[in-house]
């Protein structure tokens, strides 16, 4: 029995890694020398003609030891017909005819033709369903090449189908003996090549550990080699660089005394050896291993063979790696043409050589040339996403920061995400190594998540910074990212927003181009040159000319137009906002304490201070630029939630830039509330704890958020105790952890049954809080809302965003904005105890979109929310002490919030150690620091929590 078997060729790495295909048999399992001229026997000849399906079937292998396949071909459709509704052995034999007249195809390299197979193929393995008893032999081949034919397409349905049609193949091949063990082992190695593909790097290996040690113990010292080759590839994509070189030279080893030294496989070890060596920067070794790669691919193969192209890409990008820019772009141009004409300008190759054109651009300055290079790459980026992972992260890193150096912001951070995100992909698909054993994959492209987070600091997006750092760490979670602390960040992506979601969806409708089209191409004319082309072929060569042509010119118009849509994004002074100084002061007139607007307008070059009295402005500025301001204030922030022991040095910091200027006058005016006036990130600033050196911020003056977007009336409100309502959420639900500190926290504020809290309205936990129940009680009006829950907030995305209620329903951001039924009207205090609710939002830092906001715009005279998730016990105490002040003492919003502060800092407010662990996010897999205090005192239990709207 004759099979027809496709070989497996191996996909390339990082740089251009070359390495020998599978040692799988091209022809047939048992191949003999085609004669041409073979006469056929007459007999059979008779009988094929009589419709005798049995012959028609050996008359298509007699006409294709004669290499006429058209004849084969037709012989095959005829048996099939007249195997007609075969049974038993019969309809075996007419699956062996489905698998041979598919193999025919199969070889031909045809798109169409492949098709052909893959419906032959399907049908050979259907109809052997509906049989018992052994394989005649073709089962096994229909199923290993429908595994190729899928794996050759790539995406990710696709090599899902071809790991199981090869792993059917290989329990097909179980218990295999003498001449099968080499097609078991040629299976495991096709697996881990489409594992690979998947950038499933560790089941790779597995697949490839297996594979060596068949071709161990059936004595093919060719095919272990390239099994410990292949080994070392996928240590590659796992950044094991050390680890990779041994195989290599394991390999090189077996091969010399099996191959010659001077043979392209023992080029190839070299080749990935080099590849090893400038992952390790060691780059004078990978210069001189290239160079023995060279010397040996030139002996063997020629000085026109493509693996030349392929070490001189390698040693353009380590001339790169050594700043050697202009020899490194004349290198890349010398590999370029030599790959476009070899393999296609399409090409899995050429893309990656491509893409390395556009990061030198990059870096020698011209970001349009940068872009463009890139761009070529992208239709077979986004027709082949699965398999080019690694070619994503740099392509879309390019990306970003050629964009950045241009000034376009939203494009640069789109980018950057989609960069993190693929390499997000790689960790996912090997999520089974542990953090250990995928430290050196985290270590090596740390900085996608730096770069990333870097401009989203910039921006003042710091939510979404710490999303990102976040996932670089993996194990280090702060709270507000994941409330469930068994995730694993591997599968987490960050999230683009509408306007980066348009990005995505240009580039993709740019690169829909007609790739399939374009590869045919350039097969056809490598054929035509190599004076194999017949009259069809030259026919269909010309006709793909014109219609790629088209595509081509299409293709760089929608590029010129993309680059010329670069955003400007040169900000203005907050004209506005800063000349509205008559209509401040007539405001601060109204009120009994003496009262001032302190506004901070962070610019690209500078900082701008203003300070509004009732009887005078003052302007100050620093020469501290918006991106070096909000990089403290990151700084800041991830100090204090660090518990870091430090971080009063990072707010003292902040003090000098944004109040120190203005603070001899405020204490000279005998300020007593700051109402402050801030713009996009300063928001996030926790003012209270701004540090002078020896006093808070907090400690001489009270502190609210004057929100100039909402028309805010500022009346004292009602402060009876039985006007008030509670609302709290303590069970798990899904993606969300229990908060058992809220039922404590529930009960230290409100009454209840031993009349201790000082609330005296009614409360509703879990299952009892609904979106009906809080509807209900929002009729009533009550003059107190407090809800202490979880809260998701997705930047830019408002409908994405909600607060969890206790029966585990959303409540959208944009339903409380918009729904009459959940207005907050009447209010006069919206408690939101819920984690971050007043951070991040909109993502463009222009001002927060959170729930804090929102409430207010929908009706609540003012707001408490908080920056950050705080210790469920020191949130009890504070928030008894803050309505303590407001309802008992009748003290303003922003007095009481004050007080409640000055309390917890000062020392008075002490409980058990594991009391001031219990934090709101309550799985985290972050661990805070131990802090000297066994109380509340360090700003990160009292600092986070913020007054919006009216503060009397």
């Amino acid at each position: 029995m004759r099979q027809f078997f496709k070989t497996t060729t191996v996909a390339v790495s990082v740089l251009l890694a070359g390495v020998a295909s599978t040692a799988l048999i091209a022809a047939s399992a048992s191949a003999q020398e085609v004669v041409e001229d073979t006469p056929i026997d007459p007999a059979l000849v008779e009988a094929a003609k009589e419709g005798n399906a049995a012959s028609l079937y050996d008359l298509g292998w007699a006409y294709l030891d004669r290499e006429e396949t058209s004849a084969a071909a037709e012989a095959f459709r005829k048996a099939i017909d007249a195997y007609g509704d075969a049974a038993g052995e019969d309809l075996k034999w007419k699956a062996e005819t489905f698998a041979s007249l598919a193999g025919i195809h199969l070889n031909t390299g045809d798109a169409a033709d492949l098709e052909l197979a893959e419906d032959y193929y399907l049908k050979a393995v259907d109809l052997y369903s509906q049989t018992e008893g052994e394989d005649l032999g073709s089962l096994r081949v229909a199923l290993y090449n429908l595994g190729w034919i899928y794996s050759s397409r790539g995406g990710a349905e696709n090599l899902d189908r071809a790991r199981t049609y090869m792993k059917a193949a290989l329990d097909a091949y179980a218990g295999a003996q003498g001449d099968d063990l080499k097609w078991q082992a040629a299976l495991h190695s096709a697996i881990g090549h489409v594992d690979m593909s998947s950038a499933r790097f560790n089941d790779a290996i597995q697949s490839f550990d297996a594979a060596g040690a068949i071709w161990q113990e059936i004595g093919d010292p060719a095919s272990k080699a390239q099994s410990l080759v292949d080994k070392g590839m996928a240590l590659q994509g796992l950044s094991k660089y050390q680890d990779a070189i041994g195989f290599f030279k394991e390999a090189r080893e077996i091969l010399v005394p099996t191959t010659g030294e001077v043979s392209s496989q023992v080029a190839d070890t070299y080749l990935n050896e080099g590849i090893s060596l400038e992952g390790l920067t060691d780059y004078d070794a990978a210069l001189e291993t290239y160079d023995k790669a060279l010397q040996l691919y030139s002996e063997a193969l020629g000085d026109d063979a493509v693996q030349i192209a392929w070490v001189t890409n390698n040693v353009a990008w380590v001339q790169r790696r050594l700043g050697n820019f202009e020899a490194s772009k004349a290198a890349f141009l010398q590999a370029e043409p030599i790959i476009a004409t070899l393999e296609g300008r399409y090409s899995f190759n050429h893309s990656k050589v491509a893409i390395n054109l556009g990061i030198i651009e990059h870096y020698l300055g011209d970001q349009d040339a940068a872009i463009r290079w890139t761009m070529d790459a992208m239709p077979f980026i986004q027709a082949n996403r699965e398999i080019t992972l690694d070619d994503q992260r740099w392509a879309f890193d390019t990306l970003a920061r050629a964009f950045r150096a241009k000034g376009d912001r939203t494009r640069a951070i789109a980018f950057a995400k989609l960069a993190v995100n693929a390499q997000q992909s790689i960790r996912s698909a090997n999520s089974a190594l542990s953090a250990g054993e995928s430290k050196e994959l985290q270590d090596e492209w740390r900085w996608l998540y730096q770069h990333l987070a870097d401009m989203l600091i910039e921006e003042g997006r710091f939510t979404e910074a710490q999303a990102v750092l976040n996932m670089e760490k993996e194990q280090e979670v702060f709270e507000f990212l994941r409330r469930d602390g068994s995730a694993d960040l591997r599968d987490t992506r960050a999230i683009l927003n509408d306007s980066e979601l348009g990005e995505q969806e240009k580039i993709t409708a740019i690169a829909a181009f007609p790739l399939s089209a374009a590869q045919e191409l350039d097969r056809l004319v490598a054929k035509f040159r190599a004076g194999d082309a017949s009259d069809d072929d030259k026919g269909r060569m010309l006709l793909l000319q014109k219609s790629v042509q088209l595509a081509v010119n299409d293709f760089n118009t929608q590029v010129d137009a993309f680059l010329a849509s670069v955003t400007d994004q040169n900000q203005e002074i907050y004209k506005e906002r800063l000349d509205a100084v008559g209509s401040y002061q007539a405001l601060l007139e109204t009120f009994e304490d003496k009262t001032a607007i302190l506004q901070v307008a962070a610019i690209d070059d500078a900082t701008h201070i203003f300070l509004t009295l009732p009887e005078l402005t003052l302007h100050r500025k620093s020469d501290v630029s918006k991106a070096d301001l909000s990089r403290m204030t990151f700084d800041a922030l991830v100090s204090i939630e660090a518990l870091d022991p430090a971080a009063n040095d990072k707010l003292a910091a902040l003090y000098d830039v944004l109040v120190r200027p203005v603070a001899d006058t405020l204490e000279e005016a005998e300020v007593k509330v700051v109402m402050l006036n801030l713009d996009g990130f300063l928001r996030y600033v926790p003012f209270a704890a701004l540090y002078d050196g020896k006093r808070y911020f907090v400690e001489d003056y009270a502190v609210s958020l004057y929100t100039t977007s909402v028309q805010t009336q500022f009346k004292r409100g009602d402060r009876a105790a039985n006007r008030s309502a509670g609302f709290g959420v303590t069970a798990a639900h899904p993606g969300f952890s229990p908060l058992p500190g809220v039922k404590r926290e529930i009960e230290t504020i409100f009454a209840g049954d031993d009349k201790a809290g000082v609330l005296e309205g009614p409360v509703e936990l879990d299952e009892d809080f609904s979106e009906t129940s809080l509807q209900l009680t929002l009729l009533l009006q009550p003059s107190i809302l407090h809800i202490a829950s979880h809260f998701s907030l997705i930047p830019g995305r408002e409908d994405d965003s909600f607060l969890l209620l206790g029966d585990g329903t959303h409540l959208a951001l944009s339903d409380i904005r918009s729904e009459q039924a959940l207005s907050f009207k009447g209010i006069d205090l919206v408690t939101l105890s819920a984690c971050q609710t007043a951070r991040g939002g909109g993502g463009d830092g222009s001002e927060i979109e959170g729930f804090g906001a929102t409430a207010q715009l929908s009706g609540a005279s003012a707001v408490i929310a908080s920056l950050w998730p705080v210790a469920d016990a020191a949130t009890a105490r504070l928030m008894g002490d803050f309505y303590d002040g407001m309802v008992r003492q009748n003290l303003s919003k922003a007095d009481a919030l004050r007080a409640a502060q000055m309390r917890m800092l000062s020392g008075e407010t002490v409980v058990a150690a594991a009391d001031a662990d219990d934090e709101r996010a309550a799985q985290s897999k972050q661990k805070r620091k131990r802090t000297d205090q066994a109380g509340f005192s360090h700003p990160y239990y009292w600092s986070p929590f913020i007054l919006m709207g009216n503060w009397l």
